[in-house]
């Protein structure tokens, strides 16, 4: 299984973001005995190892634990390459999400992104194949900032700006919170399942003005052929993570049928999980506490409904279960949760009056 290496292409920005923070960029990467020659070279990539490390050594100083949205803040779509140039000659806002959902990898190997269409709203749901805590947000802080980069960069037909566009965050609200203020969007909501923006429908569909088709259709053809010689293997715990969410609403896999899957011994699985520093039954968990919130916040079933939903034929094991990942029980889950909505939604009130107030 060949492991995704990652592109440097976006390393100029991280690099102009250091300058001005005036840290020397030549020691930073010679700590990864790197240099800046390493990172000019045409279709340059560096390990995921290496990747972490550099990004790990500046997220120690407090003062960058906004990184990730001063990159993204930088990244307009004339600084995206021919992937730019797709995304600049795009028909619409549709055409523009799955050409993004077609070729993110090919400057970011380990983000997913999926669209999902609801009645009134799209979702544009991006998922973090690989990372973890403060690297995450990092990352998903950069990837969803020029997204919105993307989105906001358009001049559409029959529309002077984008609205309503509400974003949701899987990550604790961090220190620098109010920076947040700064995007495009009515609303942001952290602690949530997924790191997922919110479209409505009406816009998908409006014209965007200066579009070039013969140049669309050229980038597109770069990128194929792009994502074709790069073709990597997502991390194994990320096809586990995915091979069980298809099922955890019908019947838990086991580990050998999860193996088997993904062709491959049970004993070779978790050998390799473990030199990732997981495993099948953390992995499990996981997405158990993800299917969880879904029935209980988000499609609001009882408890013992979702007990029963997700394979749990007696209550006692579920609550258990319950205690032990979420350090609460499933009444005392669903008071905290209350609490926390109930302070959003004054919160919001209380916004929607000063600006009121305001108008």
């Amino acid at each position: 299984m060949n492991e995704a290496k990652i592109p440097v292409y976006y390393f100029g920005h991280i690099i102009s973001v250091l300058s001005k923070a005036s840290i020397n960029v030549e020691d930073w990467l010679k700590s990864q005995r790197l240099s800046l020659e390493n990172i000019l070279e045409v279709d340059a990539s560096i390990t995921n190892y290496q990747f972490e490390s550099l990004l790990l050594n500046l997220l120690r100083d407090e003062g960058l634990a906004h990184l990730g949205l001063l990159v993204g803040q930088r990244l307009q779509i004339a600084h995206h390459g021919f992937f730019g140039i797709g995304l600049a000659n795009c028909e619409n806002l549709r055409q523009s999400l799955l050409f993004q959902k077609s070729f993110l990898s090919m400057r970011i190997p380990n983000i997913e992104i999926r669209i999902e269409q609801g009645t009134t709203h799209t979702q544009i749901v991006m998922i973090d194949q690989l990372w973890q805590g403060a690297m995450h947000r990092t990352v998903m802080d950069a990837v969803v900032t020029a997204l919105l980069n993307v989105i906001n960069g358009y001049k559409l037909e029959n529309t002077e700006t984008i609205r309503d566009l509400r974003l949701s965050l899987d990550y604790e609200k961090p220190t620098y919170f109010k920076l947040y203020d700064q995007l495009a969007v009515a609303e942001v909501i952290f602690s949530q399942t997924n790191c997922m923006l919110s479209v409505p429908n009406q816009l998908l569909q409006i014209k965007i003005k200066g579009v070039d088709q013969i140049s669309y259709l050229q980038a597109e053809l770069v990128c194929k052929k792009a994502i074709a010689e790069n073709n990597v293997s997502p991390p194994l715990d990320y096809l586990v993570e995915r091979t069980l969410e298809r099922s955890i609403f019908s019947a838990v896999m086991s580990l050998e049928d999860v193996a088997a899957k993904l062709h491959m011994s049970s004993r070779s699985l978790n050998r390799q999980l473990k030199m990732r520093n997981t495993g099948y039954k953390q992995i499990l968990d996981n997405v158990r506490k993800k299917a969880i919130i879904e029935c209980l916040q988000h499609k609001q079933m009882s408890i013992t409904q979702t007990a029963l939903t997700l394979g749990y034929s007696d209550l006692a094991n579920f609550r258990r279960a319950f205690k032990r990942m979420f350090n609460l029980g499933p009444k005392e889950y669903l008071l905290s949760a209350q609490q926390t909505q109930s302070k959003h939604t004054i919160n919001n009130s209380n916004q929607y009056a000063i600006e009121r107030k305001k108008i």
